[in-house]
């Protein structure tokens, strides 16, 4: 069976509930190099010293981790001179050039990253330089006239200690912000995988980029649907010369995928891949520039593909001074459980958002989430499609439910309640600068009409 574009074989075993790559973040103080590498050698050889069983080898390996942590220590510099963030990604490039032990490369991470500056350790997980394989900068500059710059615009937070500015993804190619992800795998194809064609599985708005990606590159593109989909994404799908294949459940989905990657396609995942966070990542480095001071940037979850993106593009730009935050169905917990677990958890699902509803997280989303994502909030039904209506009746803009979530967050007082610590101190004269991300502006046509004929 065929990987994903550009990806790397991933590993059939089940990750473990404890990650030794995402432990809870403790205060510490930090010890000399010298001890940390010895822990660090211990750690790698996976045995005591005193063991019969420590080699050669295991001494080798702790004299490599020395020498990595000098490494580390010596590019980042030391003091609290040294930026914090320019210190971490430094050990996290001497890392990912070293062979090193899981366990050895959480220890001198979690120990070098120590801020002297104010005692307190960083945890591992907010590490962007452990994500190699996701480069947005490479993405932004691959989709560099071919997406759209999309608006972000001030709107009525409807809480004076609250300044919000919508980032306008209903208006980009194919109106959603899938055609960055879609575009991003389809244009790093090789011949042979343009000559054979791609395959996805999707509920509308991910079909409906990769058809319009597969159209420009002028490769042939297979599109499975659940038949409950919005007929309008249907015939997207199919007015961009795609093959749409209907049936009746997911399950039934992701036989039919399969059956299409055994006769030689190439899988274009919609979330759980890297090269989809690269794309969707783009969106929050266009945010980054059009609003450096943003605080809090509010985005819909559905796989965690546009949040685990924009939250590793900000990581890497502001240094984590920008909080991201997801926001999810309450009846589709996905990320939230995920992240929690640390692997994909399947929770029965019970909401009407389409778009935001598929059966578990990817693995890609919920390490990278769990890196860089501050927290995940959940909303029922009724906010979400209140949102929806504002957006469309006051905003005049076309919304999907599923795009208008972030913003549900804000109008209907959660983002508030539980900020409560943020806007402490903040007023009409200082308020809190968040951006929500409106993800998608394909509506079924009935729907969106009932939500315009409401007073």
């Amino acid at each position: 069976m065929r990987n994903p574009v550009g990806e790397a074989p991933r590993p059939t075993t089940t990750r473990p509930r404890t990650d030794p790559f995402c432990p809870p973040i403790t205060e510490r103080t930090s010890p000399p190099v010298a001890t940390v590498a010895a822990r660090a050698g211990g750690a790698a050889s996976g045995v005591r010293a005193s063991a019969p069983s420590a080699s050669a080898s295991s001494a080798a390996a702790g004299c490599a981790l020395a020498s990595i942590a000098a490494r580390g220590a010596s590019a980042a510099g030391s003091g609290a001179s040294a930026p914090r963030i320019q210190r971490a990604n430094a050990i996290g490039r001497a890392m990912t050039k070293s062979r090193t032990s899981g366990r050895a490369r959480f220890m001198l991470l979690q120990i070098l990253s120590f801020d002297a500056r104010n005692g307190r350790g960083h945890n591992v997980r907010r590490m962007p330089a452990l994500f190699p394989e996701i480069d947005i900068a490479a993405a932004e500059a691959r989709l560099r006239g071919v997406v759209r710059e999309t608006p972000l615009a001030p709107f009525p937070s409807g809480d004076a200690r609250i300044e919000l500015r919508l980032k306008l993804e209903c208006l980009q190619e194919v109106n959603a912000f899938k055609a960055r992800g879609a575009w991003n795998q389809v244009a790093q194809l090789t011949p042979v995988q343009k000559a054979d064609g791609v395959v996805c599985s999707s509920s509308g708005n991910h079909g409906q980029a990769l058809a319009w990606a597969a159209k420009r590159a002028g490769i042939h593109a297979v599109i499975v649907m659940p038949a409950n989909a919005y007929p309008n994404k249907i015939e997207a799908c199919r007015a961009h010369g795609a093959e749409v294949v209907l049936v009746p459940t997911r399950a039934d989905c992701d036989e039919e995928v399969a059956r299409h990657v055994a006769a030689g396609r190439t899988l274009v995942h919609p979330y759980d891949a890297a090269r989809t966070i690269e794309g969707a990542g783009t969106t929050g480095l266009e945010l980054a520039r059009q609003w450096p001071e943003v605080e809090v940037v509010l985005v819909p979850v559905g796989g965690g593909g546009l949040v685990s993106g924009i939250a590793l593009a900000f990581a890497r730009v502001h240094g984590y001074r920008t909080k991201v935050i997801g926001v999810e169905p309450a009846g589709a917990p996905t990320l939230s459980l995920g992240m929690k677990a640390g692997t994909p958890v399947t929770p029965k699902i019970d909401t009407q958002v389409q778009g935001l509803c598929p059966p578990a997280s990817g693995q890609w989303n919920i390490d990278v989430a769990r890196a860089c994502v501050d927290s995940v909030m959940l909303l029922d039904d009724t906010a979400i499609f209140a949102a929806q209506a504002q957006l469309v009746n006051d905003g005049g803009w076309t919304v999907e439910p599923a795009g208008a979530a972030a913003a549900a967050a804000v109008f209907s007082g959660r983002f508030a309640l539980e900020s409560a610590k943020l806007l402490a101190s903040r007023t009409a004269s200082n308020p809190l600068r968040v951006a929500a991300v409106v993800s998608g502006g394909n509506p079924d046509p009935a729907q969106l009409a009932a939500v315009r004929a409401r007073p």
